[in-house]
């Protein structure tokens, strides 16, 4: 994982998994914050994870709902 030749003021947990609670907005959030490590970190990879195995959900837009 690529870290920054300087210490970040912003902790952004790269190493930690663990995201609670998780929303979708939260989730993209973190992606596009560790779009930069180098392999993807752990955090990041829950993330990706969480977006793929939950679908965005959409407004129904029929006239049956």
């Amino acid at each position: 994982m690529t870290m920054p030749a300087t210490t970040s003021w912003i902790d952004d947990h790269c190493r930690n998994s663990r995201i609670v609670p998780i929303t979708r907005e939260r989730a993209e959030g973190i992606v596009a914050l560790h779009a930069s490590c180098t392999p993807p970190c752990p955090r990041q990879l829950t993330a990706r994870d969480y977006l793929a195995t939950h679908p965005e959900v959409r407004p129904c837009i029929s006239k049956s709902c």
